[in-house]
């Protein structure tokens, strides 16, 4: 049974799937995310999965800075059946996307990856790359749908070696544009006779906030 409506209140690192939480008792959790911002795939989630209960009539909910997208129909009827207020960051269906660390680096090339949610919208797919944060160059991933984080990668050429290149993911939809964090990789070295590219690979590194 889940009394405590207040645990959450500014616990600004708190960003997990409580949608299976049983809320049957719960009366008044009108502080319960306040100072707080769920992803917006753990908010949907908490949104259907509270709704897929039987819940009290009445109940004041505080979702913070939370956003929705795929559990706006949940939300909606929470407050139009169940008469819930709902207070939260409301409705965001931009996609959202990170830069994950590239692989498959050589002198000349390297793969590209990244982590996109389309939140059920079309969401067109690309990478930034270059020398510096200003990019320069773009390449096309595969475009993404549904609901669930998918995986993209897309390999680059042409790149020249021992140098290092920044990119970050773009993703693009109908309710906006996200981009990913700023990533770098370094090139390998033309390796001289007797050594191995891969024992000249200096890494990934992620840069910025």
């Amino acid at each position: 049974m889940f009394l405590n409506t207040y645990g959450f209140s500014s616990a600004y690192a708190f960003n997990q799937n409580i949608g299976s939480w049983n809320v049957a008792a719960l009366r008044d959790a009108s502080g319960m995310f306040s100072g707080v911002k769920l992803s917006s795939a753990n908010y949907d989630a908490l949104l259907e999965g509270w709704k897929a209960q039987t819940v009290n009539h009445g109940v004041t909910f505080d979702g913070g800075n939370s956003q929705y997208c795929a559990g706006e129909t949940a939300r909606t009827n929470l407050i139009a059946l169940d008469g819930w207020s709902i207070t939260d960051g409301g409705k965001n269906c931009r996609p959202s996307a990170s830069t994950n660390a590239a692989t498959g680096i050589t002198p000349n090339s390297a793969t590209l990856n990244g982590t996109v949610n389309a939140h059920n919208l079309s969401t067109t797919v690309s990478f930034q790359y270059g020398l510096t944060t200003a990019y320069g160059a773009t390449v096309i991933a595969t475009p993404v749908t549904g609901s669930m984080n998918k995986a993209v990668g897309i390999a680059i050429s042409g790149l020249k070696p021992n140098l290092m290149y920044h990119f970050r993911i773009v993703a693009v939809n109908s309710a906006g544009k996200t981009y990913g964090l700023d990533r770098t990789f370094q090139t390998l070295g033309v390796p001289a006779a007797g050594l191995s590219p891969a024992s000249l690979n200096f890494g990934n590194q992620l840069v910025g906030t």
